[in-house]
């Protein structure tokens, strides 16, 4: 299930300017696990990179993988330059880096678009009004009252 997970590696650290970043419990993609908070993570980053560079339709945040899904991933990712697996992986541990690809994973990128285009919420999405209620209720207790 998605989380939010603390920054071990320094490198890391700099690249984002946070001690933490939404992670996945399981990777997202065809033949994953794609358990649904998850999927609704990879949705919703995906999604706020469209209210900024308006690459395509937004996808349903429905926590289910499929085609859509997919294929806003590849774009992602052949967007940044990078090739277009249509999957997004998990950190586990302090391993931030693909070993296949040698960049760092599609999901701290995604954490790092988040960063830059809603820093307002970077330290409580709940506060965006199109972050899922799922995993409002997932990643945190109750949102404190604002005065």
């Amino acid at each position: 299930m998605a989380f939010r997970d603390s920054i071990i590696d320094g490198e890391v650290k700099e690249y984002l300017g946070s001690n933490f970043f939404y992670n996945l419990g399981a990777s997202v993609g065809y033949g994953c696990p794609n358990k649904p908070n998850d999927v609704r993570l990879v949705q919703y980053f995906l999604n706020v990179q469209n209210r900024h560079y308006q690459w395509g339709k937004n996808i349903a945040v429905d926590g289910r993988f499929g085609g859509e899904t997919w294929g806003a991933i590849k774009r992602f990712q052949l967007g940044s330059g990078f090739n277009g697996f249509g999957m997004v992986s998990s950190v586990k541990g302090n391993n931030y880096v693909s070993p296949k690809t040698g960049n760092f994973y599609t999901i701290i990128f995604l954490n790092d678009e988040y960063k830059l285009g809603c820093p307002q919420y970077w330290n409580d999405p709940r506060r965006d009004p199109e972050f899922p209620d799922e995993l409002k209720a997932h990643l945190y207790a109750p949102l404190p009252q604002q005065v």
